[in-house]
């Protein structure tokens, strides 16, 4: 309906069917099956975000010109900001050291990026940069976890951001370095493998939450037998 829409009003050639039309189409569909039949908690945040990952995924099958393409940044961007701001909600320890080595370590990958390609971004400039910073910013505090305390939770919202990020690097090269498919084939595969790495590790923090809150409940209630 959407391609109908845009080949109505925007007067744009529809995508032939290929596999990066299927892919881009129904991946993050299927991850979204993925976290509503494995999550208890189904949160509206993590289901935005996969919305506007999955819109991002629909306009870049569209050929239109730069202006246009804003709105794909913009897009990945707001899904990313979103996953950011319920991990935020879930992990309220903040760690000092551990958060510096997580900068380092995503603001260094970012500044080498940008170093190479942000002459070539055009008026994109802006976009790509806040869409980075967002994503380091996220990053390093995945990093913290990580380095703070080990466990496969941490590990796979690690990789699972750093996969996407990646991901988002190699729509850049295509998009305005090499100005073609150069990565036609790793970039699903990484959007694949973020986002579900992703989702099961915000899957296993909704059920800790759960866990969690359901000691509490039975703490109080204990303390008003007690009383």
């Amino acid at each position: 309906m959407l391609f109908v829409f845009l080949h109505i009003y925007l007067n744009f050639s529809l995508p032939t069917l290929s596999f990066e039309t299927l892919i881009n189409t129904f991946l993050v569909p299927t991850a979204f099956f993925y976290y509503w039949f494995n999550s208890k908690m189904r949160g509206y945040y993590i289901m935005f975000a996969l919305f506007f990952s999955w819109m991002g995924n629909l306009f870049l099958l569209v050929n239109l010109n730069p202006g246009f393409q804003k709105w794909i940044v913009f897009l990945f961007w707001l899904s990313n900001s979103i996953f950011f701001i319920q991990f935020i909600y879930f992990k309220r320890e903040y760690f000092l050291r551990e958060h510096v080595l997580g900068l380092i370590f995503y603001f260094s990958y970012l500044a080498v990026f940008l170093n190479h390609v942000y002459s070539s971004l055009g008026e994109m400039k802006l976009l790509a940069l806040v869409h980075g910073l967002t994503t380091a910013v996220f990053g390093s505090f995945t990093v913290m976890q990580l380095f703070k305390k080990f466990n496969t939770t941490k590990l796979i919202l690690f990789l699972g951001l750093l996969f996407l990020s990646v991901k988002d690097v190699m729509l850049t090269y295509n998009k305005r370095f090499f100005e073609e498919e150069f990565f036609s084939f790793p970039i699903p595969i990484f959007q694949l493998l973020g986002l579900f790495l992703l989702l099961g590790a915000f899957i296993n923090l909704e059920r800790r939450e759960q866990e969690e809150l359901y000691l509490r409940q039975n703490e109080e209630k204990f303390d008003k037998l007690v009383r």
